[in-house]
């Protein structure tokens, strides 16, 4: 409610902030009780490095949705896919 429906509905957002038919959502699926650590190999930014390199996480990402679009599945991101512009009333 706090971070997709309620601002969604303050800044009039068209067709966002509901995971509902007519609206586009992004989503993301996360496995919970996966550790796993940042290392520069897996680091996928253009500018090559984290912050977060050497830090270790207890879940894990894996897939991401844009608009029911995979942009990231497998440790690898389409970047074929461009998303669309977030329209406001």
């Amino acid at each position: 409610e706090l971070m997709c429906h309620r601002p969604a509905q303050l800044f009039e957002v068209q067709n966002r902030g509901f995971v509902r038919e007519g609206c586009q959502a992004d989503l993301v699926l996360v496995r919970p009780d996966t550790a796993w650590v940042v290392t520069k190999s897996l680091i996928q930014s253009k500018c090559g490095w984290s912050p977060m390199e050497g830090h270790m996480f207890m879940w894990r990402v894996e897939r991401t949705l844009c608009n029911g679009h995979t942009v990231y599945a497998n440790g690898t991101v389409d970047s074929s896919y461009i998303g669309q512009a977030v329209r406001f009333r």
